[in-house]
């Protein structure tokens, strides 16, 4: 099995990636030739979304990213990834994914994998659920990058942290902006919001996590804003 599929160890802000991912409306049509026959599943690539391009970063070896979503109870269709050598694909949502390969044996994955992108492989969506997938391409082959995997030197140690203190439990922020007991710049929780540094309001009602992030990021980012307001 090492010779088609790995699991490789890389640490992923799976939560905020899902509530991204969930909230994309439109989705564009994937074709694998130009445009004859378009498929059920589909793919976004090079998407704008800080939390793919930070993990990009900590990878070594990659080309280029992507988003994929199969709807339930669907698949791909058996084939290859001719283009590329290889690919690290990432799982969002919670349940199992089923990767099936011709003549060998169906493989069910929870966490990081690589895949050798020439061999022929099905991926299947067994749940009545949305099924999302963050996708990372290497030009290099199989046998390299799981080599490199396997000898800790595809994911470097280096993280990007910032100067914040979270004042209250929240796992998802906390892992997307690596916050530090010592930062500067201090986030607490009252009734209608978020306070920073004692006198910016970030006031939500129905904002999930990620759209939380970002109001954050906007205020670290834009010091002259007093408040932003989320629905």
């Amino acid at each position: 099995m090492d010779d088609y599929i790995f699991p490789v160890t890389i640490d992923y802000n799976r939560e905020i990636l899902q509530q991204y991912i969930s909230s994309i409306d439109v989705w564009p049509s994937y074709s694998p030739d130009g445009g004859n026959i378009i498929l059920d599943h589909k793919d976004i690539l090079f998407p704008i979304n800080i939390e793919a391009y930070k993990i990009k970063g900590q990878l070594l070896e990659s080309t280029t990213y992507s988003f994929s979503w199969v709807p339930p109870k669907s698949e791909t269709g058996y084939h290859t990834d001719k283009t590329r050598g290889c690919t690290l694909i990432l799982p969002i949502d919670d349940s199992p994914h089923l990767i099936k390969f011709e003549g060998r044996e169906d493989y069910y994955y929870d966490g990081p994998v690589l895949t050798n992108a020439k061999t022929i492989h099905n991926g299947v969506n067994h749940t009545d659920k949305h099924r999302f997938n963050l996708l990372f391409h290497f030009d290099k082959s199989y046998e390299d990058i799981k080599n490199l995997a396997s000898t800790n030197n595809l994911v470097t140690k280096w993280i990007q942290t910032y100067p914040v203190k979270l004042n209250f439990d929240n796992n998802v922020i906390q892992k997307y902006f690596n916050c530090s007991d010592s930062g500067t710049v201090v986030i607490d929780k009252t009734n209608d919001g978020l306070m920073i540094n004692s006198n910016r309001l970030i006031k939500y009602n129905r904002a999930n996590d990620y759209d939380i992030c970002l109001a954050i990021k906007y205020m670290l980012d834009n010091p002259q804003v007093k408040g932003v307001d989320l629905v």
